[in-house]
């Protein structure tokens, strides 16, 4: 898995409270958050939880990378929504020729449609 991964499981099981409750919500089985997690606290070097077999709680390097970990999170999924969010406005120049002179009028009113997109008008001659 990557580090996007590793973080997400992360600070969902501290979230959530339990490996259990994180590996519902993430698809994946509690050995499977568990090992995880062990495999991050692994290769950054240091001990992120102290584990009972009631309750997580953090080391001090835990509660930074939990918390910090969630900031990081939150930018990626909100980025990623906007990119999704643009894809479905039209955008580029869109060139209008007509030989209605009020044609161009009543594309410019409904231009909001359009506002990554330049219009530009012109008047056919028959």
């Amino acid at each position: 898995m990557d580090q996007l991964t590793e973080m997400r499981v992360f600070v969902r099981a501290i979230e959530r409270g339990t490996f259990a409750a994180a590996a519902g919500d993430q698809g994946l089985t509690p050995s499977a958050v568990s090992k995880l997690i062990r495999r991050l606290e692994s290769r950054l070097g240091v001990r992120l939880i102290n584990r009972t077999t009631r309750k997580l709680s953090l080391t001090s390097e835990g509660e930074t990378y939990f918390h910090s970990g969630r900031r990081l999170i939150e930018a990626v999924d909100g980025l990623e929504d906007e990119v999704a969010a643009s894809a479905g406005h039209p955008r580029g120049l869109l060139r209008i020729n007509t030989e209605i002179g009020g044609a161009c009028s009543i594309w410019r009113r409904r231009s909001s449609t359009f506002s990554n997109a330049t219009l530009m008008c012109g008047l056919a001659c028959p």
